[in-house]
């Protein structure tokens, strides 16, 4: 999954959702992460070369996601 970060704060996380659908990363969600915090990721993604082709283009609008392995 392509995640947008991992937050303490519902605000934080509903901002960072918020932005990652603005410009066009539909199926964006929040969830709970294994460390008890809020996670901003795209589910789904198929492949880590497709993984890698999204974060292209998040870093092409100014966002800085990571590419991790869902649990």
């Amino acid at each position: 999954e392509v995640v947008f970060g991992h937050f303490a704060s519902y605000y934080d996380a509903v901002r960072a959702r918020d932005e990652a659908l603005r410009y066009g990363f539909q199926g964006t969600q929040i969830a709970l992460d294994g460390c008890l915090r809020l996670k901003v990721a795209l589910p789904g993604v198929p492949t880590i070369e497709v993984g890698h082709e999204v974060i292209e283009e998040a870093h092409s609008v100014g966002l800085e996601p990571t590419l991790e392995q869902s649990s």
